[in-house]
């Protein structure tokens, strides 16, 4: 792990918050440190705004440091201007850690690997477990799969979204006008 990226995870944890995610994009003056932050019960606006502020104001001050200390601290990368972003990471939140994917245990996510498992890079299912050998999964079709930590390249909580025009309870709603 780069030194930017324990600033961020040491940061964050001082605020109370858990950090899921981080990620820089870009190059040069467009690029953009985006984190995204959870607690137990979800965060808020207020809790985003308060780790912002403290991860502005840390990295911030490493950046002040001389260059060649900003480089050997490791965040050089953050050099000169750059766009931070900190949010909730969503309904369908990034699983990242072995902790995410045995927190999450029973619902549903979408895992997509490096190399091909079972005839497929691509797997949408339950979430049976994590362990040394890697997350469990049982697919739509009803298939156990077992993806190593190594192979894992993308995984998301996948929920299930009601179908335009549902009511709740399974309803659906009628389109168009009805005849007199």
């Amino acid at each position: 792990m780069a030194a930017w990226q324990n600033l961020v995870e040491q940061t964050i944890q001082a605020t109370g918050l858990e950090l899921v995610h981080v990620e820089l994009l870009g190059a040069g003056r467009a690029q953009t440190l985006r984190v995204y932050v959870d607690q137990p019960g979800g965060v808020g606006l207020d809790d985003c705004e308060r780790a912002s502020r403290a991860l502005s104001a840390a990295l911030d001050a490493a950046l002040e440091t001389a260059p060649a200390e900003a480089a050997g601290a490791g965040v050089a990368p953050l050099a000169g201007s750059y766009t931070l972003e900190v949010s909730s990471p969503g309904v369908d939140r990034p699983l990242v850690k072995p902790a995410d994917f045995a927190r999450f245990a029973g619902e549903r996510a979408r895992v997509d690997t490096r190399t091909v498992v079972a005839g497929s890079r691509h797997f949408l299912g339950r979430l049976c477990g994590a362990g040394d050998d890697g997350v469990k999964l049982e697919t739509e079709a009803g298939v156990e799969v077992v993806i190593g930590w190594d192979n894992v390249h993308k995984a998301r909580l996948a929920p299930r979204w009601p179908e335009p025009g549902a009511k709740p309870g399974g309803q659906r709603i009628k389109s168009g006008r009805g005849r007199k």
